[in-house]
């Protein structure tokens, strides 16, 4: 079963196989694998203050770029900052994505193609698209039928599309409406634990806007 941060990826990854530095998508990455990390008990954010509560299991490896960019930032590294941070370090993110790609190819959840020119890098890999179709027909459903109901993580990845952006790509503007009354509907119903992650990504909304207009000026 694909991880949180894996099924985001999958969706997020552009035809080159690549999710552009510096932009929402590129964060909310980031953001993803730290709301993994604290899914898996290795990660607590107490007093906004992101701390490291568990050694890197062999589950998580392919978060271990985000692990050691807590590990090495400042004891006070709150929501804020991460975020702010992680829009700064392109390394911290490269190596993120590569990480997740490398799991994916594990998983055989990628296609590998050979780029063709004088200019090229080597291969590409990019998510097969019978698994992005997946995993959005399988959300359809659970969002838009009668008595829908979403699991932890569809709520999760639901609010990762929106705080990326990612919601315009696979959803119609009538969806979109649909689906943040459903998402509404939901933080009546969720535990308070996914309660508190959905806040830390809505939080990180405001912070990611921000920094990437920003950039783009």
């Amino acid at each position: 079963m694909l991880t949180l941060t894996e099924q985001y990826a999958l969706c997020a990854l552009n035809d080159k196989g690549k999710i552009s530095y510096n932009n929402r998508q590129s964060i909310t990455l980031g953001i993803a694998g730290l709301i993994e990390l604290i899914q898996n008990n290795l990660v607590q954010i107490e007093d906004d203050r992101i701390i490291l509560v568990g050694d890197l299991t062999p589950q998580c490896l392919h978060l271990r770029s985000i692990y050691n960019f807590i590990e090495q930032s400042d004891k006070l590294l709150s929501l804020k900052k991460f975020t702010y941070d992680l829009f700064n370090n392109e390394k911290a993110t490269n190596n993120l994505l590569i990480d997740i790609k490398m799991e994916l190819d594990r998983l055989e959840c990628m296609d590998v193609f050979m780029e063709q020119g004088f200019f090229s890098t080597g291969p590409i890999h990019m998510p097969k698209e019978h698994i992005v179709k997946d995993i959005i027909e399988n959300l359809r459903p659970n969002i838009f039928e009668t008595k829908a109901h979403l699991s932890e993580n569809e709520i999760l990845l639901l609010n990762l599309f929106d705080n990326s952006g990612l919601i315009k790509k696979y959803f119609s503007a009538d969806e979109q409406k649909q689906l943040t009354f459903e998402l509404r509907e939901a933080e009546h119903t969720i535990n308070s634990q996914t309660g508190e992650l959905v806040r830390y990504i809505e939080f990180t909304q405001g912070v990611v806007l921000g920094v990437t207009a920003g950039a783009s000026v």
